[in-house]
């Protein structure tokens, strides 16, 4: 089925980003589902944090599911889904998911903060539950910056990010 999406502007507020996208059935114009992109920036104690959450609707799940959430470039990159924490949300009907490792993080982030045109996947082992295009852009990664550097730039072991 071709899918259609209708993504929000960007809501920034105290550090934290947030992008609402609609998924609709291109050829009946019926609604599929919603993503709810989450991304908060914090003054840690030495450095900055930053903390992603992806929450999809409808999509019925037991809490602490094993599923692996994947951001992979449209042109050609292929998935690597990253294990996540995955709380069930809104009575059932959706899925909270929240990358359960800081390299699965970093990946993610990676990603977005690429600019690049995206599609979102929710693997259960080898399978792929979810497979739609993420509109991806580089004003992400323009407001990630300033939000990091309103707290000083977090470092690690491979540079400032």
């Amino acid at each position: 089925m071709p899918i259609g999406v209708d993504y929000s502007a960007w809501m920034v507020q105290d550090g934290e980003l947030k992008r609402r996208y609609i998924y609709t059935d291109s050829k009946t114009k019926q609604y599929v589902a919603t993503i709810y992109l989450d991304c908060k920036v914090e003054k840690g104690v030495a450095d900055t944090n930053t903390f992603l959450s992806f929450m999809f609707t409808p999509f019925a799940v037991v809490d602490g599911l094993d599923l692996g959430l994947s951001l992979a470039p449209l042109d050609g990159g292929r998935p690597a889904p990253v294990g996540v924490i995955v709380t069930s949300v809104d009575d059932g009907k959706g899925c909270l998911m929240s990358p359960r490792t800081p390299q699965g993080l970093g990946l993610l982030l990676s990603h977005l903060l690429s600019g690049k045109q995206l599609k979102f996947g929710i693997f259960q082992g080898p399978e792929q539950l979810v497979d739609m295009p993420f509109y991806n852009d580089p004003e992400f990664s323009s407001l990630h910056r300033q939000a990091t550097e309103k707290f000083g730039k977090k470092k690690s072991w491979f540079g400032s990010w």
